[in-house]
């Protein structure tokens, strides 16, 4: 884990398969939360296991995510989820999606 200062916070986790970074991550955002480092987070993961990370982070550190869609986005009043919402993740971006840089993945958020 890398964790680099820029005005934000932003931390990288990657490991292998069962290694635990849903509990790593858990605890780091339970920390930043507590010393009110982090206001903001997302969560960005293989679409297979977005769910399963929102579960995990409920049950074991009663830390609630919301999945950031498409129609979440286009719902929202402001144009602009982020604001509404605190706690967000989402899957991986395909790689076609980001090389076109087309539609909703196209939006920049402000972290």
């Amino acid at each position: 884990m890398n964790p680099c200062y820029h005005g934000n916070l932003y931390v990288f986790l990657a490991d292998d398969p069962g290694a635990g970074k849903t509990i790593m991550a858990g605890l780091y955002i339970r920390e930043f939360i507590m010393r009110a480092d982090a206001k903001r987070i997302l969560i960005v993961s293989p679409g297979s296991l977005t769910e399963q990370w929102q579960d995990e982070l409920l049950e074991k550190f009663s830390l609630t995510f919301e999945i950031l869609s498409r129609e979440k986005q286009e719902q929202c009043p402001s144009g602009n989820y982020f604001e509404a919402q605190n706690q967000l993740s989402r899957p991986v971006l395909p790689q076609k999606s980001i090389q076109s840089g087309t539609g909703f993945w196209r939006c920049q958020h402000q972290l």
